[in-house]
């Protein structure tokens, strides 16, 4: 009964993916997100052999695609990184060194997963625990770069931007929290485990679908205009006399 709602729901899932292309096909944002609709590809077709009812293929799909995946979902993290930073001008050298030390500071957080790790012998462990530190290493990259630039409230982000970064914690984070109940129940809690990533998986992609539209790639308000250097000068000779002053 476990096993069939959980490849039932898979099933659901696999199709759910399918979503973002159309979403994204009908809202002119195939060019904005290529990185993430590539993950979300890949994925796909990891699954596909589920739906078909060639269960049998799938361990071998999957091994075969671990380390793409695991490419894809980074390269999907950075570049949700920058499409948020691209709203602010003439930060670009800075971003570099922002997102090089969100990456360290995720990738140290993540390790503290080692203290927490259950033996289980089985050779799907270490894989699953790679995953496990993956998911949480980009789940905490998304939430600090969020984090980060809602400092800002002056600066208009567009709520794609927003939205997508967001749905993006929520992706990793489910399947960070699916693989963390089978590993540290050592594979005794495997359905609820899947049943986790699988049900994060749906929510995810179908909010996608919902929330992600041409209209959210609007600013919500414009930006204020740029100082001329005539006005550039009178704010710092006052902002000298204020100094002097005091």
């Amino acid at each position: 009964m476990q096993s069939a709602l959980v490849l039932t729901l898979t099933n659901l899932a696999t199709i759910a993916k399918l979503g973002p292309f159309v979403r994204a096909w009908c809202s002119g944002l195939l060019k904005r997100y290529p990185f993430f609709l590539s993950m979300t590809a890949l994925s796909f077709f990891v699954t596909v052999p589920l739906l078909i009812g060639r269960s049998d293929l799938y361990p071998k799909v999957w091994a075969a695609a671990r380390w793409p995946a695991t490419l894809l979902r980074s390269a999907a993290a950075i570049e949700a990184f920058w499409i948020l930073a691209g709203h602010f001008r003439g930060i670009h050298n800075f971003a570099r060194w922002l997102i090089a030390i969100i990456l360290a500071v995720s990738a140290g957080a993540a390790t503290s997963l080692g203290f927490f790790r259950v033996p289980w012998n089985d050779p799907l462990h270490d894989p699953l625990f790679f995953d496990q530190y993956t998911n949480l290493w980009l789940v905490l990259t998304a939430l600090v770069s969020l984090a980060f630039f809602r400092q800002f409230s002056k600066i208009p982000i567009r709520p794609n931007a927003a939205r997508h970064l967001v749905l993006l914690a929520f992706l990793f984070g489910s399947n960070f929290v699916g693989l963390s109940l089978g590993l540290e129940s050592a594979g005794k809690w495997k359905y609820a485990s899947s049943l986790v990533i699988v049900v994060g998986g749906i929510l995810a992609f179908a909010a996608w679908v919902l929330l992600m539209n041409r209209k959210g790639e609007q600013l919500p308000f414009e930006p204020p205009p740029p100082m001329s250097p005539g006005d550039f000068d009178d704010a710092e000779r006052r902002n000298k006399r204020s100094v002097e002053r005091i």
